[in-house]
């Protein structure tokens, strides 16, 4: 009997020692661990730096239960990161008895590596989305303003210049063109977002792009 019972108490112990406690495993857009890098969820503490694995655990508030949406931080990171997926920094707490870790993908701010993934491009697209919003009644500024305002603010945050990130959003979504339609195809990628933004079905117009696969997932 007594055999029986440290047995389940080492079943157990583990996972009562991982409730309240949100486990985070953090990559590069290559897929490899980023070690040795703190992290901070809401109303929760610091991490202790990440294992070889990318493996840190946060230990969260009492109050915080499954299913709670939080903002991520990184601590005192040893290079400038950003976050790539989840895109605005924000994660759903799972049960605390799961055995998975909740995935983090960070990039280097600046690295042309993003503009070639498609994962990188889906957050940049994300933000750019968040970023173009409906014009106050009484403000006079052109479509084209706001849409150019929000591709640069977007391309900062990230370290790229906007011109390279539009090429790269339009390629990812519309695939290679002859020069004789790449008037149209930025048109109707600046038109998508712009009216999406106005939360219009303009992917319709625009066929199956990038940023509507974004939208439809969402």
């Amino acid at each position: 009997m007594r055999q029986h019972a440290i047995l389940l108490l080492a079943v157990i112990s583990p996972l009562l020692a991982e409730q309240g406690v949100l486990v985070l495993q953090v990559k590069d857009i290559h897929g490899q661990a980023i070690v040795g890098l703190q992290l901070r969820a809401e109303g929760g503490s610091v991490s202790a730096p990440t294992d070889v694995a990318g493996v840190a655990r946060i230990l969260l508030s009492t109050q915080t239960k499954p299913g709670a949406r939080l903002a991520l931080q990184l601590v005192r990171p040893p290079r400038d990161l950003v976050f790539i997926s989840p895109w605005d920094a924000q994660v759903m707490v799972p049960p605390f008895d799961s055995a998975k870790e909740v995935l983090i993908v960070l990039a280097n701010r600046g690295d042309r590596a993003m503009l070639e993934d498609g994962s990188a491009l889906t957050s940049l697209a994300a933000n750019l989305l968040k970023s173009v919003q409906p014009p106050p009644r009484n403000e006079m500024s052109s479509d084209d303003q706001r849409r150019r305002d929000a591709l640069a603010e977007v391309s900062k945050t990230y370290g790229l210049s906007p011109e390279e990130l539009d090429k790269a959003m339009v390629y990812q979504t519309f695939g290679p063109r002859p020069e004789p339609s790449r008037g149209f195809q930025f048109r109707c990628h600046h038109q998508f977002i712009w009216k999406r933004a106005r939360k219009a079905a303009a992917w319709r117009l625009c066929g199956r792009s990038l940023a509507g696969r974004i939208l439809r997932s969402a």
